[in-house]
């Protein structure tokens, strides 16, 4: 951890990492901002990650074992209580169709048996809000500055925009990577709480 950035894991299969918040949502309403870069110079990487929000007794301030929180589903175990924005970078399923945005909840914490192989895709959240899909495909990995992420959760709506615009080589006057230019929305509904007493 630096002033600049936190790493995660090294660019490395089979490696997991996380941090979370000391402090809990005190709203049902909220927003969080992030900025991230995924990469890997030469070989294939890891799964991706995944932006939790969780009940608070996975609070890891109050656990004997920091990383009781770690396991198979993007870093956390899977049996966690909550909803994940998932970051799915590797194609599993082989249909080509990755790097992926999608959303998986488990809010009353059972024990499931999660399909990798899929790309999650008979776990993840397919309630539609409006017209939009209940995924997202953005080119986020091997950026080469980071990727905004926003996340909003109004009136039990999940929103989330991903921004892969790179900054402009003004040597060359083109995009200095083939990213998408400009914001992607992916919104997913969600009707139920998630704030835990």
């Amino acid at each position: 951890m630096t002033s600049e950035f936190c790493r995660l894991t090294p660019a490395t299969q089979s490696r997991e990492g996380w941090l979370w918040n000391d402090y809990p949502l005190q709203s049902q309403d909220w927003e969080v901002e992030l900025e991230y870069r995924l990469g890997s110079d030469g070989h294939i990487g890891g799964d991706g990650f995944g932006f939790w929000v969780l009940d608070g007794s996975h609070d890891p301030s109050y656990q004997q074992d920091i990383a009781y929180l770690n396991g198979p589903i993007f870093g956390v175990r899977d049996n966690f209580k909550g909803f994940g924005v998932v970051f799915d970078s590797y194609d599993n399923d082989g249909r080509r169709d990755n790097p992926q945005i999608y959303v998986l909840k488990n809010m009353q914490g059972e024990d499931k048996t999660w399909n990798h192989d899929d790309d999650f895709d008979s776990d993840m959240v397919k309630e539609k809000y409006g017209d939009l899909a209940y995924k997202c495909t953005a080119d986020y990995r091997n950026s080469e500055s980071p990727v905004k992420a926003m996340f909003r959760f109004v009136d039990k709506a999940l929103h989330v925009y991903v921004d892969t615009t790179q900054p402009k080589d003004t040597t060359k006057g083109k995009a200095k990577t083939k990213a998408k230019e400009g914001v992607q929305n992916c919104v997913k509904r969600m009707d139920t709480d998630f704030v835990w007493q």
